[in-house]
């Protein structure tokens, strides 16, 4: 260039070179990049991740505390029922110990029976009829499995062959499992002995 001339731009490349001359002074951008972005929307996910696990745990512990609760109370009106009977409701009348997951007859003592005593409150549980087997459904919606001391000796014997073999002694007059969320896994379990 010459002295005294200066090199004339069109408007459109004077507004660019300004506004970097500007960002330059001002040392400051006016948007994000992609990459940025991207990172951000990353991160987030990442997070979102981490607490939807974190509720799933908490869901889980809930269900384990209800079924717990609700096989205390199972136990509780089926002692009851005893005391008052000197019989087990349902009772088949057998020396030997039965599991039960078609609770029909037992849940119909507890509820109906000849002295007109309610021993349990069935708004807390979910009873459904299923195969023409009435049942008392855990949270997982699984059925509860009761076993009672139809032989005498207070050693409840649970014997199960469905879904899994599970065979053990109990010592007391009334046993109560939940196979929880997943039946393979026994830590899962809800038992009323341990």
């Amino acid at each position: 260039m010459h002295e005294g001339h200066e090199e004339v731009l069109p408007s459109w490349e004077q507004r660019v070179v300004k506004e970097r001359a500007d960002n330059r002074v001002s040392g400051g951008r006016r948007g994000f990049t992609l990459i940025e972005l991207l990172v951000v929307i990353a991160i987030i996910g990442i997070l979102a991740g981490l607490l939807l696990g974190g509720i799933n745990a908490v869901r889980d512990a809930a269900r384990r505390k209800k079924a717990a609760t609700q096989v205390q109370t199972l136990i509780h009106a089926i002692k009851a029922y005893r005391i008052d009977y000197d019989a087990w409701p349902g009772q088949q009348g057998t020396a030997v110990d039965t599991s039960y997951t078609n609770l029909k007859d037992i849940m119909g003592a507890l509820t109906n029976n000849a002295r007109q005593i309610t021993y349990l409150e069935t708004y807390s549980f979910v009873l459904t009829n299923r195969n023409s087997e009435y049942q008392c459904l855990d949270p997982w919606q699984r059925p509860y499995v009761v076993t009672m001391d139809d032989s005498g000796d207070d050693i409840t014997s649970l014997n199960l062959t469905t879904p899994l073999n599970l065979s053990t002694d109990i010592h007391d007059t009334v046993a109560i499992m939940s196979w929880g969320q997943n039946p393979d896994n026994e830590v899962k379990r809800v038992y009323s002995w341990k």
